[in-house]
């Protein structure tokens, strides 16, 4: 069984101004026949040919939102000369930020570091081969060293392993 027709009592649920709806509701009722237009000019208190501009003026609204429309997104309008100068200036404005936060860190790091002087004492080259050969000397120990442990280390583990064995 199907539910019956609401028809022109619609408008009711819509939102709106009670003026607004109650106009509406009766122009559907005189487009469904369900109303002569002298009783609906009787109904809103209007003249006929206020009525009939108001009906056409609703007729073309409801015309116009039901016309059909592109699918998606619509498209993103072109940039106008202005929108994009303003970008640039904004973009630029960002790597000058950018630009003097470095430099400015490079100030700080500057007085914070010790910094070499460029007209101090060079080494020699024979200088720089002595200190090179003293690196050298130095692992070499560290690594006769390290082997002489390594071969405490397993000799006592062998005696360990030997008298428990034993």
């Amino acid at each position: 069984m199907a539910r019956p027709a609401k028809g022109a009592r619609l408008v009711r649920s819509l939102e709106g101004e009670a003026k607004a709806k109650e106009r509406l509701e009766v122009i559907l009722q005189t487009v469904a026949g369900e109303l002569t237009i002298r009783e609906a000019c009787e109904d809103l208190g209007l003249s006929e040919a206020r009525f009939h501009q108001l009906r056409q003026e609703a007729l073309k609204g409801a015309l116009a939102s039901l016309e059909p429309k592109a699918r998606g997104r619509p498209k993103r309008a072109e940039p106008t000369p202005e929108a994009e100068l303003i970008a640039t200036l904004e973009a630029e404005v960002d790597d000058l930020k950018t630009e003097l936060l470095g430099s400015q860190l490079r100030e700080e790091l500057s007085t914070l570091l010790p910094r070499r002087e460029k007209g101090g004492p060079k080494q020699s080259e024979e200088e720089r081969r002595a200190a090179a050969a003293e690196r050298k000397r130095k692992r070499r120990e560290r690594r006769l060293a390290r082997g002489a442990e390594l071969r405490a280390e397993r000799a006592a583990q062998a005696k360990n392993a030997a008298s428990e064995d034993g």
